[in-house]
């Protein structure tokens, strides 16, 4: 405003003049001098009103030691498990188990109906029996060469045929006599007695849950994680209490759909909390390692990068780009880009550009001692 004032009073002047050319020339001369001055008094104000330096809070990076997780998501398995059924078409008779009951290995869970074998097996038992004793009267007559050895040969096939027999008979009986083939927990059951049940139709279930296999697919590039003997954690939910396992096996090849390789882990389920067919969140560690922690809010990331902001001297900041080891709740881990003790700002980071001047608040004490020791004892070795 105060420029347009002084070019319209140059004018009117002018015009005023017109017939003098000393006039003119006067104005022309001045003219440039205005604007000189007009804009060294602008400068002067901005300098005068410069807004003060953004204040920012910071933190120290910090030597720590962290070690690597690796989430991913697995299922339980039972350690053993099967379906009960029968091998032969027959009725039930009864049922021997209650559901959800632990049994042990041998335990008869089902009597299929067996009266037709049973009244076959004691004709039978009865045939072998008449065989054996008239094998023993031959071997006395044999001793004494009352009869030929051709004759006690046929006697003695004839006992074997018939013992035979009452095991043929005795494997028949016990295909109706279904028992738990390893120690676990038997499901609900699905037929009653009288019902008819053929080969393959599933009576219940049979399931070793302690301990509980836990398969997961790890990524290929994450292989340095899967140690056989290493310790994982399963958690039902995310803020659920953990349970601790050890890897067991893995696959020996990566399938090339997902590249990722399938690890196995057992986990000890003695009160059986955890049940097959279960979903779980895995945790797997990597080998303890050194790195500088700093909070997570101070980190920058911009695409595929991360950056923070460094206070150096002057309290000018420096955006350098850092490589992160890890992260874990509030806190990331760095390998490379600063180094400990630098400072970090750890708000405001998007309103914030490389070089700019801040002032820090609520800087402790003992930060700015330490500082103003490091100067002085810098001012001391360049005196």
């Amino acid at each position: 405003m105060y420029r347009q004032q002084i070019v319209e009073q140059v004018r009117q002047t002018s015009r005023g003049r017109a017939g003098s050319w000393r006039r003119r020339s006067i104005a022309a001369l001045l003219l440039p001098l205005f604007f000189s001055a007009c804009e060294d008094g602008s400068q002067s104000a901005g300098q005068r009103f410069q807004p003060p330096a953004l204040q920012v809070r910071v933190a120290t990076a910090a030597q720590s030691q962290y070690q690597a997780k690796l989430h991913v998501i697995g299922s339980t398995q039972s350690d053993e498990t099967v379906d009960i059924t029968a091998s032969v078409t027959e009725t039930i008779e009864k049922i021997h188990f209650r559901d959800g009951q632990t049994v042990e290995a041998g335990d008869t869970l089902v009597t299929l109906s067996q009266s037709a074998e049973s009244a076959v097996r004691d004709q039978v038992r009865l045939a072998f029996e008449d065989q054996q004793r008239e094998l023993q009267r031959l071997q006395g007559l044999r001793a004494s060469n009352s009869i030929s050895q051709t004759d006690f040969d046929r006697q003695e096939t004839a006992a074997r045929v018939a013992e035979l027999r009452l095991l043929e008979v005795d494997s028949e009986i016990s295909d109706r006599t279904i028992t738990a083939p390893f120690d676990g927990t038997v499901g609900l059951r699905e037929l009653s007695p009288g019902a008819l049940v053929t080969p393959g139709l599933r009576i219940t279930t049979l399931d070793k849950t302690d301990p509980l296999k836990i398969d997961f697919r790890v990524p290929a590039t994450q292989l340095d994680k899967v140690r056989i003997g290493a310790t994982i954690e399963a958690r039902v939910t995310h803020d659920s209490t953990p349970f601790s396992g050890t890897i067991v096996a893995r696959d020996s090849r990566v399938t090339a759909e997902s590249r990722t390789v399938e690890v196995r882990a057992m986990l000890p389920n003695p009160y059986g909390l955890m049940l097959p067919g279960m979903l779980v969140r895995v945790t797997l560690y990597g080998e303890e390692q050194s790195a500088l922690q700093i909070p997570e809010q101070a980190v920058l990331q911009i695409g595929t990068s991360h950056y923070v902001f460094v206070v150096g001297p002057e309290n000018r900041l420096s955006q350098q780009e850092i490589e992160l080891a890890g992260r874990e709740p509030g806190w990331v881990y760095v390998n490379r880009g600063i180094s400990a003790g630098d400072r970090v700002v750890v708000e405001g980071t998007h309103r914030l550009s490389d070089g700019q001047q801040i002032s820090v608040k609520g800087e402790d004490a003992e930060a700015k001692t330490a500082r103003r020791d490091e100067a002085l004892n810098s001012r001391d070795s360049t005196g």
